[in-house]
C-alpha cells in the first residue's frame, strides 16, 4: 500500500472515531467519495475498534496466576511505571516467556496492551 493511500485511510479513520455513531455511516460514505476500496479499507478498520477495548476490559480467565512451572524470580513491573507515553495501569497476565500489561497511551488517549 503506498503511503500517501494509508495516510487517508487513517486520517478518514480518525475523523470517523470522532464522528457521533448515528452520523459515522453518512461521514465515511462522503468522506470516501465513491471510492469503493476506500470504504472497506476504512470500515474493515473500524469494525476491529472495539475489539481491543473489550479484550483490554475482559482479560482471559486465569490471566492473573502464574502458570505452576513459572519461575519465582519473574518480576511484575510496578503500576504506574511510565514508558515514554504509555503508563502501566494493571497486569493482565503471563504466559511462557512474558508477561502482558494494560497500560494508558497518552499521546492517543487510550489504553493499550504491552
Amino acid at each position: 500500500m503506498e503511503p500517501e493511500r494509508w495516510q487517508q485511510i487513517s486520517r478518514i479513520c480518525q475523523e470517523a472515531q470522532d464522528t457521533p455513531a448515528p452520523q459515522r455511516a453518512a461521514f465515511i460514505r462522503d468522506a470516501c467519495a465513491g471510492d469503493a476500496s476506500l470504504r472497506r479499507e476504512v470500515e474493515s478498520l473500524l469494525a476491529y475498534e472495539g475489539a481491543a477495548v473489550q479484550f483490554l476490559e475482559h482479560p482471559p480467565a486465569g490471566a492473573d496466576r502464574m502458570p505452576p512451572d513459572a519461575p519465582d524470580a519473574v518480576a511484575a513491573i510496578p503500576m504506574g511505571t511510565r514508558f515514554g507515553s504509555y503508563e502501566v495501569v494493571a497486569r493482565l497476565g503471563a504466559f511462557g516467556m512474558g508477561e502482558v500489561y494494560r497500560a494508558h497511551d497518552s499521546k492517543l488517549g487510550r489504553d493499550v496492551a504491552i
